[in-house]
């Protein structure tokens, strides 16, 4: 219940920007077209329309909605919601929302800076990051070092947590704050956060960053051997305690943090996730 509260007020955060986009077009219409490919949404816009009598959101199913050409056409939707919309052959379909953020009808601040530089142009906001999936540490509340609060904790700061977990550890209760080896999705997230630019050319070979790739499998070798004691001792932690899933593990004080995605976080059944964040 509590993430279709959560998609509710993304989905009426989204409704009030197009509302104050469109102005008089709204004033006259009182209705909105959202086009998405998520079948889901229906069930938010429901609770959108029965919530109040001033706007009214018309649903229309895609299974393109991010479709250049449909959406310069005279009839183009007021709202699309879908993936990939922030490509640059798509971004050029959609209205800049700078006024938005000169009215103060849109504070910046309020989105991952990463993820809204991703809608961006130039500086220009065109599509807002309203649904996403990111990578997630979890973590049990209050656990963080004044260094490491806020809304992003970076490979290096996370390092630097599991170190100071790790103090905690004894011979009766063995403890580790956390393995770069738990998820392989992690050394992919770090390799990336590094600069190794992954990419692909025409002919399908494989190009990246020589340099920091390197400088990323050096930074998880040192954690392995400085951090939490050696390969091998990492390994036989791992054996040894890591049987039950990630979060059971952080309430039970065995680990400190853990690897996951946001959508995965919110499927931790409620009790287990009372004392835990991400």
């Amino acid at each position: 219940m509590k993430n279709l509260i959560r998609r509710y007020c993304i989905l009426a955060a989204v409704v009030s920007v197009i509302t104050s986009l469109t102005g008089c077009l709204m004033l006259e219409q009182k209705t909105a077209s959202l086009k998405t490919d998520i079948p889901e949404l229906a069930a938010y816009v429901e609770l959108f329309n029965a919530s109040q009598q001033t706007y009214r959101i018309e649903l229309l199913y895609s299974d393109n909605p991010a479709d250049y050409a449909s959406l310069i056409k005279d009839n183009a939707p007021d709202i699309v919601i879908a993936e990939n919309l922030a490509s640059n052959s798509i971004v050029p379909a959609f209205m800049p929302l700078n006024k938005l953020i000169e009215k103060q009808k849109l504070d910046p601040a309020v989105f991952y800076p990463e993820l809204y530089n991703l809608g961006a142009r130039e500086g220009i906001p065109y599509v807002l990051p309203v649904s996403f999936n990111i990578p997630a540490i979890i973590y049990k509340q209050d656990s963080l070092s004044d260094a490491a609060s806020g809304k992003i904790i970076t490979p290096e700061q996370l390092k630097a947590e599991a170190a100071l977990f790790n103090e905690g550890s004894t011979k009766k209760y063995p403890v580790m704050g956390f393995s770069p080896k738990w998820e392989k999705d992690f050394l992919l997230s770090t390799a990336l956060i590094f600069g190794s630019e992954f990419a692909e050319t025409e002919d399908g070979s494989l190009l990246w960053n020589n340099v920091s790739l390197k400088e990323s499998i050096d930074f998880i070798r040192d954690w392995s051997e400085n951090v939490n004691g050696g390969w091998a001792a990492q390994e036989d932690f791992t054996l040894t305690y890591c049987y039950d899933p990630g979060y059971k593990l952080l309430n039970a004080g065995r680990l400190g943090y853990y690897y996951t995605h946001l959508r995965n976080f919110y499927t931790i059944p409620a009790e287990e996730r009372t004392n835990l964040d991400f």
